[in-house]
């Protein structure tokens, strides 16, 4: 039923759940599996002017950690096509885009599952992939 499964990342241990799911789904259906971790860039230096960048490369290094991390936590359970992918950019539109680059059938990822204004406040990367895919979403509640 799915063949290319994306599973967006973060550094979290609440993540564990997403991708014991991801295992789960990989194996049923013998699916590949994209790990995704986008570096939001403009959220990070959105209120200095001044751009550190020694820090950037800091966090880039880190999403990577983060994507390779998840990528072993994968193949460790039994997957066996398994790649990392680091973006730069607003989270959900990268997460739409990598869908269609990577001809992704099904996409994976947690949620806080945030409700009223700590959901206008925080905004929600899940809502708005949900709101733009094209392809199926199986949130975690994390």
């Amino acid at each position: 039923m799915y063949k290319n499964i994306l599973i967006p990342t973060v550094a979290a241990k609440s993540q564990e759940e997403v991708l014991n799911t991801g295992i789960e789904m990989a194996k049923r259906f013998d699916a590949s599996v994209h790990v995704l971790c986008v570096v939001e860039l403009v959220g990070i230096w959105a209120t200095s002017p001044v751009i550190d960048v020694g820090l950037m490369h800091q966090v880039i290094d880190s999403c990577e950690k983060i994507a390779i991390d998840a990528a072993n936590t994968l193949q460790a359970g039994g997957v066996s096509s398994v790649k990392a992918h680091v973006k730069k950019g607003h989270p959900a539109e990268l997460i739409i885009q990598a869908v269609n680059e990577l001809d992704c059938d099904l996409i994976i990822m947690g949620t806080h599952g945030h409700r009223g204004l700590e959901r206008v406040l925080l905004g929600s990367v899940a809502e708005e992939v949900v709101r733009n895919s094209s392809v199926s979403i199986h949130l975690v509640r994390i």
